[in-house]
């Protein structure tokens, strides 16, 4: 439906309020980024056409260039109309909440078979934001639903390779409730009962899959591992100091997922900045996983070689089965490595 652009920007206002106001700022938060932006394409100017003059760009004096009719490719941005800005908030808004309610239910299904559903459901809806109805109160809250939703991926994918699987916490035996981190932390933290998994790969050591986990990388800058999957001898050596917090080290990751939610375009700079994180660490295996397209950050990572999957949600079969079959190909590596 068109607006004229005074009562476009009159109802971008009215629902920004509304979502606001029902625990959905994140979306808000989301499109204000890509209207910030502003709509960029590639476009050749001449020298002619760049208005912008050379006085002051440096401190001394020097004499501007001759003028030149060869054209340049800019990256050259347009601001969106008001009623552009408003047909961006209504595809996020149509996008966010069903697809948040898929995933959280797909997560309740996948981890249901590990231990009780209902407490594991309850203790979702609890700990990442009540998914089911729409009461999120800020942007983490879809970003840890979205990471429980890959870490039920992992887990389902070592089963498929015939690895137990067994759901523990900070303060030993079954968790109840399971506690999922909602912010980045330390391994052997006990702010909380935290809850992790244990997956035993027939004639393998033991490993744990963990959510929100920081590591240390080369340079002892500590990283966030949305989902890792790490030695369980790593990992009891961090919860061997019990009056210091430790973060594992990178080279123990056998898994390492990086999760981006987003109800807008994917800007590059989170390519880019998984590309650091690969960079600094020596994870085994280590994805870039999202759920909607972004094409300029796949061929980023297609050119260097990096994992990626796209499309992760749960209606996606042809995308889950990708990430699941390279999942699987991680824990058969890791079993024909240190397999008996």
């Amino acid at each position: 439906m068109a607006f004229t652009n005074d009562e476009a920007v009159e109802v971008f206002r009215f629902l920004v309020a509304a979502l606001r106001e029902h625990g959905l700022g994140w979306v808000v938060t989301q499109v204000e980024e890509k209207i910030a932006v502003g709509k960029v394409q590639a476009k050749k100017l001449r020298a002619r056409d760049i208005t912008e003059s050379i006085d002051g760009l440096w401190e001394d004096e020097r004499p501007a260039p001759p003028a030149s009719n060869r054209a340049a490719l800019f990256a050259v941005a347009e601001q969106y109309t008001p009623q552009e800005r408003l047909d961006v908030l209504l595809d996020s808004i149509a996008l966010a909440v069903p697809i948040v309610e898929q995933v959280a239910d797909q997560t309740f299904v996948n981890l249901g078979e590990l231990g009780s559903l209902d407490r594991l459901a309850s203790e979702i809806k609890q700990a990442l934001g009540a998914a089911v109805v729409p009461s999120l109160t800020a942007t983490t809250a879809v970003d840890d639903i979205y990471e429980a939703y890959l870490f039920s991926l992992v887990i389902r994918a070592a089963q498929a390779e015939d690895a137990t699987v067994t759901l523990a916490c900070i303060q030993g035996g079954p968790p109840n409730p399971f506690v999922f981190r909602t912010s980045p932390g330390y391994l052997n933290s006990s702010h909380r009962n935290y809850g992790y998994a244990i997956i035993q790969l027939p004639g393998c050591p033991p490993l744990e899959a963990h959510l929100g986990v920081r590591v240390s990388g080369h340079s002892t800058v500590l990283h966030e591992c949305d989902v890792s999957v790490l030695l369980q001898s790593e990992a009891d050596v961090c919860r061997s100091r019990k009056t210091e917090l430790v973060a594992p080290r990178s080279h123990k990751i056998v898994i390492a997922v990086e999760a981006k939610y987003y109800t807008t375009d994917l800007a590059l700079h989170l390519g880019r900045g998984f590309l650091g994180l690969v960079r600094d660490t020596s994870a085994q295996n280590t994805f870039f996983v999202i759920n909607r397209d972004a094409p300029s950050i796949e061929r980023l990572l297609a050119h260097k070689g990096e994992q990626w999957e796209h499309r992760v949600v749960p209606k996606e079969l042809r995308a889950i089965g990708r990430l699941t079959n390279a999942l699987q190909k991680a824990f058969d590596n890791f079993r024909a490595r240190y397999g008996s």
